[in-house]
């Protein structure tokens, strides 16, 4: 049973198309990535963290298509937090492949179209109606 007092709108549906779409090019970046390095030379962290960060974007992916508030918020949060990330990798990312840097910035221009969605009009209106539902106690 949905627990939003009304259907989801067209913007947030769209939100979190875009959402799912910048994870699944995460994924294949990753990959990508991973065939960069030879198995014995593989450090953990270049497994483990897209992973993680995969995991946390598609549960609040999840969480935002139901109408769950503070998963928008911790989206928000984590943009922001990554966006000087982003720019102190910088001048790695621009060593990598063409198509690897074009993803990386399609998915953070993905994420921030995705938040603009969920954050003003409809988007917001809905969230703030989910956020006073019964429901969305959990």
């Amino acid at each position: 049973m949905d627990s939003s007092p009304a259907a989801r709108p067209l913007a947030v549906s769209f939100a979190v198309g875009l959402l799912y779409l910048g994870v699944a090019l995460s994924g294949l970046n990753t990959i990508i990535r991973l065939l960069e390095f030879s198995v014995g030379a593989l450090p953990i962290t270049v497994v483990a963290v897209p992973l993680v960060v995969l995991c946390v974007v598609a549960l609040v992916t999840h969480n935002i298509s139901r109408g769950r508030n503070w998963a928008r918020i911790t989206l928000l949060v984590v943009v922001v937090l990554g966006l000087p990330v982003f720019l102190l990798n910088l001048r790695a990312i621009l060593e990598d492949a063409v198509f690897t840097i074009a993803v990386s910035v399609f998915i953070y221009a993905l994420q921030i179209v995705a938040l603009y969605l969920v954050f003003t009009g409809v988007g917001a209106q809905w969230f703030r109606q989910s956020r006073g539902s019964s429901g969305d106690v959990a």
